[in-house]
């Protein structure tokens, strides 16, 4: 029982943990995409 619910948390925090990676990820992505296109912008005028 201690065993399962030992488990049941490592892999509730693994995946709390992997959230919160791909959601830092997003939020670069989208950050350096909008950087890039307003160098672009900046380039072209």
């Amino acid at each position: 029982m201690v065993f399962m619910v030992n488990f049941i948390w490592q892999l509730a925090s693994f995946l709390f943990g992997f959230i919160v990676v791909v959601l830092l990820l997003i939020a670069l992505i989208v950050f350096i995409k909008a950087f890039i296109e307003g160098v672009i912008k900046a380039l072209k005028k």
